[in-house]
């Protein structure tokens, strides 16, 4: 029964996002990075009193997700015993995983750039998360897999959610290390065996729930202080 739930809620959903979200000509989902929602510190400050400019952008982080959703419904379809739709799904699939590659990767960083304007203009942002997800997913293979993790940058206290930081901005996701992002990090880590970053992640979220006595939210980046 569970399951039927969540064939019905998955497929209903996908085809409401490529109604109203999905851009044919760049072959992209629109919409917020995922997680990082104090707009004005991921994305320019103006933004905060207009965030159209955020509706109409495209993110790596939310793009990778789409992309996870498609495979699992062409999953769940061959379960059920639906080739069309099994087809229909993988298609998409193969063809998002495509449109990411060649629009979100930034060759001269070396990484996978946080999000694009709406004009398909790429911005010199990063955020760890987007890149993780993009390397366990399998959006990111290969040779890029391994680069854009060892590229984006860490510092002794750990990896930062989002690079590079700003100075007119507070902390929060500015200038800051979430411990369940250094999760994901890991785990993308371990996908590409990046002996080092594996290292770091794990000093860092040890180290800061060993300061503070619990699991904490995030800390600041220089000092993994709270």
């Amino acid at each position: 029964a569970f399951a039927d739930m969540v064939w019905a809620a998955l497929r209903d959903t996908l085809a409401q996002d490529r109604q109203y979200a999905f851009d044919r000509g760049f072959g992209l989902y629109r919409g917020e990075t995922s997680f990082m929602d104090w707009r004005e510190q991921s994305y320019p400050a103006w933004t905060a009193d207009n965030v159209r400019f955020i509706a109409q952008s495209f993110a790596l982080s939310t793009n990778v997700l789409h992309y996870q959703a498609l495979q699992l419904a062409a999953t769940q379809a061959t379960v059920r015993h639906d080739a069309g739709a099994a087809t229909s799904y993988a298609a998409q699939a193969a063809a998002l995983k495509q449109a990411i590659n060649a629009h979100f990767w930034r060759a001269d960083r070396g990484m996978y750039m946080s999000y694009l304007g709406g004009d398909g203009t790429p911005v010199d942002t990063y955020d760890l998360l987007g890149i993780a997800l993009a390397v366990s997913s399998g959006v990111a293979d290969g040779e890029r897999a391994r680069q854009t993790l060892a590229n984006y940058p860490g510092w002794p206290s750990g990896s930062p959610v989002m690079w590079p930081e700003r100075s007119d901005q507070p902390i929060y996701h500015n200038r800051a290390i979430w411990p369940f992002v250094s999760a994901y990090a890991l785990r993308a880590a371990r996908t590409v065996n990046d002996p080092t970053r594996i290292a770091r992640e794990i000093e860092s979220v040890l180290r800061g729930a060993a300061l503070y006595g619990s699991n904490m939210e995030n800390y600041e980046l220089l000092t993994q202080g709270q």
